[in-house]
């Protein structure tokens, strides 16, 4: 009797949860397709960058500025520029999205705009190179882990065993 209760117990759970997970899962808010966009190398967006600031400095319209500056990307890579100028709202904010949006926002204000982004592509060098320069030191750490699982073995059985062997020997005679 106990066992034929704690059969139907376990029955009536499993129909309850089936239930309320379907029903969670009809109520569930669907979430926007993200889009995926190609990635531009920091290198092609600071070189970019700069270009849009010499247009700006020698007068060129803001929304000519970037249009010419993103056209040296390939087609499918200038598609997230052309959302951003737009005004989509995208996942992956780089360097040169965040500069264009600093330039439209510039010219609704009517801001003098090319010695900021001079200003900000200096800053976006300094901390790419001091981003480099971590990469560099830790890669000196990681080549120390080759240096003691090949080298240091070797050089246990080729110096140190023998050197201990000869000494155990001379002890013992």
């Amino acid at each position: 009797m106990k066992l034929l209760i704690i059969l139907i117990c376990l029955i009536w759970q499993s129909i309850f949860l089936i239930y309320a997970t379907r029903n969670f899962l009809k109520r569930r808010l669907r979430k926007e397709p993200i889009v995926q966009y190609p990635k531009v190398s920091l290198r092609q967006q600071l070189l970019i960058i700069g270009v849009m600031a010499e247009l700006l400095h020698a007068g060129i319209d803001p929304l000519n500025a970037i249009k010419s500056g993103i056209e040296i990307l390939e087609e499918k890579q200038r598609e997230k520029y052309l959302d951003v100028i737009a005004g989509k709202k995208i996942n992956e904010q780089d360097y040169l999205s965040n500069s264009i949006t600093l330039i439209l926002n510039s010219s609704i204000t009517g801001s003098k705009i090319s010695d900021n982004l001079r200003l900000n592509l200096e800053t976006f060098q300094r901390s790419h190179r001091n981003e480099v320069l971590k990469a560099i030191k830790k890669s000196e750490v990681y080549l120390l882990g080759p240096l003691g699982l090949c080298f240091l073995p070797t050089f246990m059985l080729i110096a140190v065993v023998p050197l201990i062997g000869s000494l155990i020997t001379g002890f013992m005679s």
